[in-house]
C-alpha cells in the first residue's frame, strides 16, 4: 500500500514481476532446493527484466510529457 500511495499503479504494477527473478534466484541458491540454472530459464529472466524496463521507461517518459504538457497550461 505504500508503493501505491507514492507510485501510479501502472507504473508500480509492473514491477510485481521481479518477484519471479526472486523466487527463481533464491530457489537456485537456497541449499537443499535442487533447482538447476538453466540457459532457457536464464533468457526467461532477462524478459520478464526487459519488460519491466521498458514498462517502467514508457510510463517516466509519459508522465514527464504530461507534466510538461500540464506546466504549458499554466
Amino acid at each position: 500500500m505504500l508503493v501505491l500511495s507514492r507510485l501510479n499503479l501502472s507504473y508500480a504494477y509492473p514491477m510485481l514481476s521481479l518477484s519471479y527473478i526472486l523466487v527463481y534466484l533464491g530457489a537456485v541458491y537456497w541449499p537443499g532446493l535442487g533447482e538447476s540454472p538453466s540457459l532457457a530459464k536464464f533468457g526467461g529472466i532477462i524478459f520478464i527484466f526487459a519488460g519491466v524496463a521498458l514498462i517502467a521507461y514508457r510510463n517516466n517518459n509519459e508522465v514527464t510529457t504530461s507534466q510538461e504538457h500540464d506546466d504549458q497550461r499554466i
